[in-house]
């Protein structure tokens, strides 16, 4: 989510650069609906049992923010390698991604990738949305969120 607000602010000019920690870090990402939808099927169930919800594809965070600044008309480029790698607009060459290595986890996980096997056999159940879908349906809520308050914040200011 921290991406997706990033970019929404940087739309509309409150925020200049993100700091970001690993962008090789790959993660599992899913769809809130489609978890849902598999949490119903579990609770159809007769009896209980363990499943693990995820898409099982992984994509970088260098791959999500590259994906998110696109949503909204940003082309990054990506320069330099480790610590001093820096995503910068394509267009004007100003500095939108940088890395900061207090942000590093310290016990990170290179790729966190689940196996949903078990729930598309024992429950039917395979995610519908993809990463690309996720990433953009992010961006637009969070573009949408910020319109929202600055329009309930101006109708308080007019009584």
């Amino acid at each position: 989510r921290k991406i997706a607000i990033a970019v929404a602010d940087f739309i509309r000019g409150k925020q200049n650069v993100l700091l970001l920690g690993n962008l090789e870090a790959r993660r599992d990402w899913s769809h809130a609906r489609d978890i849902v939808a598999a949490v119903w099927l579990m609770l159809q169930q007769e009896k209980p049992d363990d499943y693990v919800l995820s898409s099982g594809q992984s994509y970088s965070v260098r791959e999500f923010a590259t994906q998110a600044f696109a949503i909204a008309g940003i082309e990054i480029q990506w320069r330099g390698q480790g610590i001093d790698e820096i995503g910068i607009n394509a267009a004007s060459g100003k500095p939108l991604v940088k890395i900061d290595p207090s942000l590093f986890r310290p016990l990170e996980v290179e790729n966190l990738l689940g196996d949903p096997s078990y729930a598309h056999a024992r429950l039917g159940w395979k995610t519908t949305t993809a990463f690309s879908s996720i990433v953009k349906d992010m961006v637009e809520a969070e573009m949408a969120s910020d319109q929202t308050e600055e329009f309930l914040n101006l109708q308080a200011s007019y009584g």
